[in-house]
């Protein structure tokens, strides 16, 4: 943890993720290996969008290393700072982070390399705005101005300006000065016309200094957990699991029976049609009923012998026996949840004949 919390690692998490995949699938044996049913990233992604939520090593690596940034930004009068700046550079506008270059140690280079990533979750409370770069910084809205609105970006004369430096006083009246070059495009009007109305209630206040904060919301401060969901924005759901697996999570049964289910909601378990891909296996029927193939499909709704056990189930609880499809089978999963009295023995007659 103390070289993610310090060094940029790609090599060493590739090597642990490689580790961590094969102890998944094969467990501690080294004489046998498993074939890998899902996609490592799968695995990797949050919960909330559906994966089984395992931390992904580059994205943690990250997030630890942009604590080291929120210390920059937090405590610009720290001795350790002050060093930095005085050595490499960075002012006090913005972020103020120097540029990563081939005069750094190894060390620094890490650091100042997550500057793009971190600072597009910085966002900042205007106070005199002496601090912050109107254009660049994120102060106001969903983004930075230069996100949210590149084409009027494009036509300022100086995209480094700060905010102080683009609000004028006139007699007693404060207004916005945006020193715009020519505008020659419909766009750019537009932007512009949308970005004045965004800001005409935001005015700079020289009594308070800027302040900066994590994200939006009523905790400022950065910590590693949110930045690495931060770190996790661009990753997809996987494909229809999300609905799935939320409610599952919160069940209380063993670890490995989620997984087992996650991966059964896939359709991902070793069954013999995946056996006989992966190994050349001959004799394909089920098990169970010797009538059919063993897929995921056949196992779990259509052998004659797991029918006969959804009857008994029935019997007992509101849990429906016809579905049809695996989307049928998640959705009374999900539904017997909120079943009534009987719905926690139900769900666990439902779990265990499953896993079993």
């Amino acid at each position: 943890m103390v070289e993610f919390d310090s060094f940029d690692s790609k090599g060493i998490a590739d090597k642990l993720d490689s580790m961590r995949r094969r102890f998944f699938w094969s467990g501690v044996s080294t004489a046998s290996t498993k074939p890998c049913m899902v996609k490592w990233n799968y695995i990797c992604t949050p919960k909330a969008l559906g994966g089984l939520g395992v931390l992904e090593l580059q994205r943690m690596n990250k997030a630890l290393l942009s604590k080291w940034l929120w210390k920059w930004v937090d405590s610009p009068n720290s001795l350790w700072v002050k060093l930095f700046r005085e050595r490499y550079g960075g002012g006090p506008i913005g972020a103020g982070f120097p540029s990563p270059s081939r005069h750094m140690t190894f060390l620094s280079k890490a650091w100042f390399s997550m500057g793009e990533v971190y600072g597009n979750g910085l966002h900042w409370r205007l106070g005199n705005g002496h601090r912050i770069r109107f254009w660049r910084e994120w102060w106001c809205g969903e983004a930075p101005f230069c996100i949210a609105y590149p084409m009027a970006t494009q036509a300022a004369e100086n995209t480094e300006a700060t905010v102080q430096e683009l609000w004028k006083v006139v007699d007693g009246r404060g207004g916005w000065c945006l020193q715009m070059r020519r505008i020659t495009t419909e766009t750019q009007v537009g932007e512009l016309a949308a970005l004045l109305q965004l800001i005409q209630s935001f005015s700079p206040a020289e009594e308070r200094a800027d302040t900066a904060q994590w994200e939006k919301g009523s905790n400022p401060s950065y910590s590693v957990k949110r930045g690495y969901k931060w770190c996790c924005q661009d990753l997809e759901a996987v494909l229809g699991m999300e609905a799935k697996t939320l409610v599952m999570w919160r069940w209380k049964i063993p670890l490995k029976v989620k997984i087992f289910l996650w991966m059964l909601f896939q359709k991902r378990l070793l069954t013999k049609v995946y056996r006989g891909k992966w190994r050349g296996l001959e004799d394909l029927r089920c098990p169970l009923c010797n009538n059919a193939e063993e897929t995921v499909e056949h196992l779990f709704l259509s052998c004659q012998k797991t029918t006969q056990l959804w009857v008994w189930l029935a019997s007992f609880s509101t849990i429906r026996v016809n579905c049809q499809d695996f989307e049928e089978l998640c959705e009374e999963m999900g539904r017997s949840v909120h079943a009534g009295d009987k719905s926690v023995r139900a769900r666990v007659m439902q779990v265990v004949l499953v896993f079993s």
